[in-house]
C-alpha cells in the first residue's frame, strides 16, 4: 500500500474489518472510500484504525462529529485537529475534560468566536487559553482581555485583533 497508484478496489478491500490493524491503517490513510472509512472511524476497536480513518480524509462531517464523543483522548484530539470537523463538534470539544483535546480544539479554524471567548475567560489551563487567544477567530474583546493577563499577553499580541494597548502591555512583561 506504499505504492503511489494502488487501485481503489484494493484500498477498499484492505480497509475492511477482515484485515489486521496495520493493513487497515495503511489503507485508510491512503483514502479508503467514505462507506468504508466512516464505519472504521465510528466502530473500529483499535483507536489507531479510528484515527487513520479520520486522517484519510474521506469521512463525512456528520461522522466526524459523532467521533467527537470517542472514549479515547487521542482520537478526540485528532477530531479537533481535523479541518472537516463541524463547528458544533469543535465547540463541544472546547469543553472536554482532557486538556490536550481542548487545546487542539482551541487551535481549530472551525471553532466559533463565542466558544473561543468562553475558553479564554473560563478554561482552567493557560496553555488552552493561549491557544484560544492565538486563534484568528478569537473575538477582539477576548484578545484585549488577554492582554491584561501576563500568562496570555504574548499569545494575544500575535493575534491581528490585538489592540495597540496590548502591545504596550507585552512590552511591560
Amino acid at each position: 500500500l506504499q505504492l503511489e497508484s494502488v487501485p481503489a478496489t484494493l484500498v477498499r478491500r484492505y480497509a475492511m474489518d477482515d484485515h489486521s490493524a496495520s493493513v487497515r491503517i495503511a489503507a485508510l490513510r491512503k483514502g479508503a472510500p467514505r462507506d468504508v472509512a466512516a464505519p472504521a472511524l465510528l466502530t473500529a476497536t483499535d483507536e489507531r484504525v479510528r484515527i487513520a480513518a479520520l486522517l484519510g480524509g474521506q469521512c463525512h462531517p456528520e461522522d466526524i462529529a459523532l467521533a467527537a464523543g470517542d472514549a479515547v483522548d487521542e482520537v478526540r484530539v485528532e477530531v479537533a485537529k481535523c479541518p472537516d470537523t463541524p463547528t458544533a463538534a469543535v465547540d463541544a470539544l472546547l469543553g472536554d475534560t482532557c486538556d490536550a483535546v481542548r487545546r487542539a480544539a482551541a487551535h481549530s479554524p472551525n471553532a466559533s468566536p463565542e466558544a473561543l471567548d468562553r475558553c479564554v475567560a473560563q478554561d482552567p489551563h493557560a496553555k488552552v487559553r493561549r491557544a484560544a487567544v492565538a486563534n484568528t477567530l478569537c473575538p477582539a474583546t477576548a484578545v484585549a482581555r488577554a492582554c491584561e493577563d501576563p500568562r496570555l499577553v504574548h499569545a494575544a499580541v500575535g493575534n491581528s485583533a490585538c489592540p495597540p494597548e496590548g502591545l504596550f502591555a507585552a512590552l511591560q512583561c
